[in-house]
Parts: structure tokens; sequence; C-alpha cells
């Protein structure tokens, strides 16, 4: 595991990488002020599985499922957007 600074010293990244310096496993992603905007799974470095995506506020806005290419959009609360 190992963690990734922007040049201000926030953290940008958590997350795993293999022998040959590529993503690999379960990585997140901060935004400037510590907040979740990311998570998901990489193999080497390219993303699979489930994706959830967090607005500024931590509020979940997407699933992006990289194995079958469905996108879930949420509404402004963070729940499923039926529309």
């Amino acid at each position: 595991m190992s963690c990734n600074y922007r040049n201000d010293g926030t953290l940008e990244s958590i997350g795993a990488k293999d022998q040959s310096d590529k993503r690999t496993g379960k990585w997140y992603f901060y935004s400037e002020n510590g907040v979740k905007l990311a998570d998901g799974f990489y193999k080497q470095n390219d993303k699979v599985g489930l994706w959830n995506y967090f607005n500024d506020s931590g509020i979940p806005t997407t699933i992006e499922n990289n194995d079958t290419g469905e996108i879930t959009v949420m509404d402004e609360a963070g729940n499923i957007n039926r529309n």
C-alpha cells in the first residue's frame, strides 16, 4: 500500500502497485480538502469491477461497472436516480 500526495502535501490517493509499477487492487482518490472522490479496483492499471464516484461533499454521484459498461447515476441525495 502506498499513499500519493499532491505538491501541497494533501493526500491524493491510496493504493498498491505491482512489481511493474502498475496500479493493482483497491484504490481510493481524494479531493484537496480530504473528501473521498472515488474508489474502485485496478488490475494492471486498468479499472475493473465497480467504481464509486462522489462529489466534493462526499455524496455518491455515480457507480460505474467496468466489467459490463453499466453506469448508475445518483440523485442529489446520493440515492439511485429512478428517472
